[in-house]
């Protein structure tokens, strides 16, 4: 089973990537303008989570079949 590549922070509700963790991972500045945009395993990994469900739904899951 692969790490995990988040973490929690420590006293907080939000979470940190470590570099160790993260993989190929890459930051494209658009000119004028633009948004930035993020490429990598991270991203990838994150798209296909949301393309499973909501947070919400995947707690109404987890809280119905009682997985951890």
């Amino acid at each position: 089973m692969q790490e995990r590549r988040t973490r929690k922070n420590p006293g907080s509700r939000g979470y940190r990537v470590p570099g160790h963790t993260a993989g190929e991972f890459r930051i494209v500045g658009m000119e004028r303008g633009g948004d930035v945009t993020y490429f990598g395993d991270m991203v990838d990994e994150l798209g296909q989570y949301e393309d499973l469900g909501t947070i919400k739904e995947l707690q109404e899951l987890k809280e119905r079949y009682g997985k951890k």
